[in-house]
């Protein structure tokens, strides 16, 4: 290869002169390869060397060997796209800065000979237009705007003539290649979702109008041997930003104040004539630019908006002057100034792919804090700076960038001075919201949050509002973007929110109890459990409101709800409601020692009252009950997890597939509690071993009963549920003795009645196993509890009878007439008089018995007193063809006219008749059990069942007037009243029997004190029946009746005493003879007292005592 030489020019140093024109060059492509592949700093320090001595090695000759082959392709006059092609697929194939920056430096050599520099702008001139491949076009746009960037062409690397020389063609042929940019601009939009978005090539081509367009707003460089003290004082004196005042006249053209232009040199009117001839492209770019931020960034969209207004109105200033025929020149030069004057800050925020220095930056960005400072009323105005500072600090690339660069060095300075702006509720707080919220979504750790959470503790509730603003989006920007924030800043944040749910201002204490939904459940929970438990009212509601907010904003819901439970179980076993939000944001140790000061215990309920608002939003609510239900059986003693499953009962209902097949799974595994360990319970022998045993096994085997118990009752009326009846969805009343085995323990309907009739059950257990026993459907229940029923009574198995009565008892109360109207209640009907025929002591478990028998009887009047009231024509004959099909087997109907009488009939006759025949089924075997006379069954009924009749109708006047279920809401007091009471009174008028009609005095006064006013006709009927009682002579217990129903009459409604009012003297004097006279001490008195009561002004509580 020939030797070179280094010669020294003025100007400048050249290093490729040849000392030989005739020498043989090496390959062009050997010598690209070669310098390509050289170390950006080795190839840096080669071409920047000024020194004379002769540079020695490889890449130095392949440097001189590429400018001699420069050189003689200009001599030739032949195109240089043999260097430029491979240098623009080079930046395209090669994407870092290292290899971007390799090949600026060459061509910015290559530049300094002047007729070389020629030929290559115009062989990139060439290029952009004839050539269409999009990875030479895309080469083309990174290589000219970094040339542009780099002011590689109005550095000092030519002399003072050809600098602006070639700076003024560069830049004419950089606008000439606009319109083509722009052509590739709008051809590389992609439609998606309805959004335009670039490509890599279009946001190349972008950049790159925005680079040359803002060369054009450049202020004019001028040389060193033109330099005099007035350019040193115009450089001091000159301003970032020209002022410009600029208003809209009536035609929408911008007047007035526009600079003056006189300090301008000629160079730079001429870049701003260029600029101004651009307009119309310029305005198609921002539109574009516009289009593209839309989707990813509104806020950048919506200040190229602002752009694009200003541009607009431009356009039609200049239009206006093309309209006239004496438009003189300078007025053309104005509107070049100040289009010149906008662009040169507008062109610095569009850029896509931002590669400015951070000095640049911070420059211009202390300058718009300071404009925001001024506190600018135009909204308008405010928005479009805090755009242009979040492009600043955020030079986010759009599309195709891959690592985003954040911010610069020295924003610890900045960001205090944009905090300051939130000390007051105006538009620049509202501006910088979310520009400070975006900072530190990135930079959690830095200084200036810690001024942020001091301003959510200031005494000026702007400040607070201004801040919680900034945590709201800080948090919105997190969650958008798909950060985690680090947990010591969410654990900053969820303790300086629970200070702000005690804020004096509404509006604080509801926006901070929303943000608690982004925050962790773990953490926060627990104290918001507590703060609902607050003296402060205040911060009672703020976090009840933030507890929906964090169950809502749990995509799972199984952790939170988790966390939930077990901060309920905690607090409830030791509840001490703070004094202030801080003592439970502090530390978990207030919950200790603390806690034990008040002593207060948790109403639960205040906490449940919320979970229907989220229940709502629940989706997947399989996962949840299956939770849920294993939860519960692991801590089988946790009350608040049932409690908590009684809210949501609606929902457990809509997946009963998933509840019962747990149901059953857990209750096959079950222990069971064998007969001794019972025996030493109940006798209290047990050792704290066997206590703790027993009491495990006792809520283990308690807690899937009660989740069916909150289950509501439609969930019990599938009878295609083979989980729930299994095949006993198929049984009927016809199949005779039907008992529930181990091998039917495979559905919930056989597993309720085994652990209802298992004779070592725990009580607890038993009896809630009878009651939701009831819940079930009466085509499948009453058939097997009437078997099992019939089966208790004939081995006179008083738990098992006890479990069905009380099952039964239940199915009546809830489901009402559907129950009461089924076939099989007939037999229990007659089965239940047969228990009541028993002899028993008051004391005994018959006893017990027979007063479920008598609850049984009574809600088997008020299911058939609803029938007779919803259905007027319900006969007695109605009633007997719906059950004639089981009667036709039991016995022969004109042997037994009593069946056909309604229940009530029945024990109203029972109660009267001194003589009856039983119509039993199996009556033979079954009263022979009860030890009473063969000559009996047929002639007496016992005064002790008489008695119970009448203990049934006085259960039944407790149950219309407690109206507690639904069902039974609806039972009329007056179809009762008139059938009994006109029947009672014939029966005490007429009857000789003295305890019988004691039996029915009181039967009547419990009608008059719990039914009221139903027996307002019979009001004066029951006064004469009370005086008459009084005056006999008989037993005492019948005088004492008599006293208490006319206490009962004297202390009713005022319809009533008003009505009985004029006969009241004829009891005054019965009254006082009693007082006097009667041998009974408990009669004198109640009759002196009523007595007093009559003396002196009626007063109801009273007389209700007496």
């Amino acid at each position: 290869m020939a030797a070179f030489s280094s010669v020294e020019e003025e100007g400048g140093v050249q290093i490729w002169e040849s000392t030989s024109t005739n020498t043989r060059l090496p390959p062009l492509g050997r010598i690209l390869n070669s310098v390509l592949s050289a170390r950006p700093g080795q190839l840096e320090a080669l071409l920047s060397q000024r020194t004379r001595h002769e540079q020695r090695g490889t890449l130095n000759e392949a440097v001189s060997a590429l400018g001699k082959h420069a050189e003689e392709m200009v001599h030739r006059n032949e195109p240089l796209d043999q260097i430029l092609l491979p240098l623009l697929q080079h930046v395209v194939k090669f994407k870092g800065m290292q290899n971007r920056k390799k090949v600026v430096l060459l061509l910015q050599w290559l530049f300094q000979n002047e007729d070389t520099f020629t030929a290559l702008a115009d062989g990139l001139e060439k290029l952009l237009v004839e050539n269409d491949d999009h990875h030479i076009v895309l080469g083309w746009c990174v290589v000219v705007r970094e040339l542009i960037e780099k002011r590689a062409i109005t550095g000092k690397l030519f002399d003072a003539g050809s600098q602006h020389r070639n700076a003024e063609k560069l830049f004419k042929i950089c606008c000439r290649c606009i319109s083509q940019l722009l052509s590739i601009v709008h051809g590389g939009s992609v439609e998606q979702d309805g959004f335009l978005l670039p490509t890599r090539l279009s946001i190349a081509a972008a950049d790159c109008i925005l680079i040359c367009t803002q060369a054009l707003t450049e202020e004019e460089s001028f040389p060193k041997s033109v330099t005099s003290k007035k350019m040193e004082e115009h450089k001091d004196n000159r301003q970032l930003v020209t002022p410009i005042n600029i208003a809209e006249n009536s035609e929408g053209c911008f007047v007035e104040d526009l600079p003056s232009t006189s300090g301008r040199g000629p160079l730079s009117i001429e870049r701003e004539t260029l600029l101004w001839d651009q307009l119309d492209n310029l305005v198609t770019l921002v539109q574009c630019l516009q289009m593209w931020s839309k989707r990813s960034r509104p806020l950048h969209a919506k200040g190229l908006e602002q752009v694009s207004k200003r541009l607009h109105g431009m356009r039609t200033y200049r239009d206006s002057l093309r309209d006239k025929s004496d438009v003189s020149e300078s007025e053309m030069k104005i509107g070049a100034a100040v289009l010149s004057a906008c662009w040169k800050h507008y062109a610095k925020l569009m850029f896509l792919e931002a590669c400015s220095s951070s000095d640049q930056f911070k420059g211009t960005l202390m300058q718009f804090i300071a404009a925001l400072q001024l506190q600018h009323t135009d909204e308008d105005l405010t928005d479009m700076s805090v755009n242009i500072l979040r492009a600043i600090i955020f030079r986010s690339p759009i599309g195709i960038s891959g690592n985003a660069e954040y911010g610069f060095a020295g924003m610890e300075t900045v960001i205090p001075l944009l905090i300051d702006l939130l000390d007051e509720r105006d538009s620049a707080a509202r501006a910088v919201v979310l520009l400070i919220a975006e900072y530190f979504a990135i930079n959690p750790n830095a200084e200036g949050i810690r001024e942020l959470f001091a301003r959510l503790d200031s005494d000026n509730n702007n400040t607070r509002r201004n801040a919680l603003d900034v945590i709201s989006e800080l948090m919105a920007v997190c969650s958008e973007s798909g950060h985690v924030p680090a947990p010591s800043l969410r654990e900053n944040i969820g303790k300086h929110l629970l200070d702000r749910l005690g804020d004096e201002e509404l509006t604080n204490r509801l926006q901070a109890s929303k943000l608690f939904a982004q925050l962790d459940p773990l953490f926060v929970m627990p104290a918001l459990v507590r703060l609902v438990y607050s003296r402060d009212v205040r911060v009672r509601s703020a976090a009840s409101d933030a507890i929906v907010a964090v169950l809502r904003g749990q995509t799972h819901p199984c952790n939170v709800i988790s966390v939930l439970l077990d901060c309920i179980r905690d607090n409830v076993q030791n509840a001490s409601p703070p004094k202030h939000p801080r003592q439970v944001g502090e530390s978990s140790k207030y919950s200790g020692s603390a806690a034990s000061h008040s002593g207060s215990g948790m109403d639960v309920d205040r906490i449940m009252r919320l979970v229907p608002k989220w229940s709502s939003t629940v989706q997947d609510w399989d996962s949840l009950v299956k939770m849920l239900l294993r939860k519960m059986f692991a801590e089988t003693s946790n009350a608040v997890i049932p409690r908590f499953l009684s809210e949501i009962s609606n929902h457990l209902a809509d997946v009963t597939h998933t509840v019962f097949k747990l149901l059953i799974s857990h209750m096959q595994k079950q222990k069971e509690a064998n007969e001794d360990l019972l025996l030493k319970w109940k006798e209290g022998r047990l050792s704290e071993c066997e206590d703790t045993r027993i009491k495990d096994i006792l809520f283990d085997r308690l807690s899937p009963l009660l989740v069916l118990r909150v289950l509501p009752l439609r969930a019990f009326n599938d009878l295609n549920s083979k989980d729930l009846y299994g095949e006993f969805s198929t049984i009927t009343a016809r199949d005779g003795d039907t008992v529930v085995t181990a091998d039917d323990e495979k559905c919930i309907t056989g597993l309720l009645i085994n652990r209802m009739c298992h004779l070592f059950e725990f009580e607890d257990v038993r009896k809630l196993a009878a009651e939701l026993t009831g819940r079930l459907h009466p085509q499948v229940m009453l058939p097997l509890i009437g078997s099992h029923l019939e089966h208790a009574i004939h081995n006179r198995d008083i738990l098992k009878l006890k479990s069905c009565l009380f099952a039964v008892c239940n199915s009546l109360m809830i489901r009402g007439k559907e129950s009461a109207l089924h076939s099989v209640m007939i037999k229990v009907r007659h089965l239940i008089t047969t228990v009541l025929l028993w002899p028993s002591m008051d004391s005994d478990e018959v006893a017990k018995a027979q007063h479920g028998c008598i609850d049984c009887l009574a809600l088997m009047i008020c299911a058939e007193l609803q029938i007779s009231d919803s259905s007027s024509q319900l006969s007695k004959v109605n009633m007997v063809q719906k059950k004639s099909k089981l009667i036709e087997e039991v016995m022969d109907q004109s042997e037994h006219p009593s069946l056909q009488d309604t229940v009530i009939s029945s024990v109203v006759r029972n109660m009267t008749s001194q003589q009856q025949t039983f119509p039993f089924v199996m009556s033979k075997e079954l009263v022979f059990h009860s030890n009473i006379p063969e000559d009996y069954k047929k002639t007496f009924v016992p005064i002790s069942f008489r008695l119970c009749m009448a203990n049934v109708l006085i259960s039944v006047c407790q149950k219309i007037s407690l109206r507690q279920k639904s069902l039974l809401s609806n039972v009329p007091p007056s179809s009762f009243v008139d059938f009994v009471l006109s029947t009672l009174i014939n029966f005490v008028q007429g009857s000789d029997e003295s305890q019988m009609r004691a039996a029915c005095l009181q039967v009547i006064f419990a009608a008059v004190y719990h039914l009221k006013s139903s027996i307002l006709p019979y009001s004066n009927d029951l006064l004469n029946l009370s005086i008459g009682a009084l005056r006999s002579k008989e037993q005492a217990e019948e005088r004492i009746a008599g006293a208490k129903l006319l206490a009962s009459l004297m202390g009713s409604e005022e319809a009533i005493v008003s009505s009985i009012a004029p006969n009241l003297m004829e009891a005054r004097i019965v009254l006082t003879n009693i007082s006097i006279m009667d041998t009974s001490p408990e009669l004198r008195n109640l009759c002196e007292k009523l007595l007093q009561c009559m003396l002196t002004p009626i007063d109801t509580n009273e007389m209700l005592k007496v």
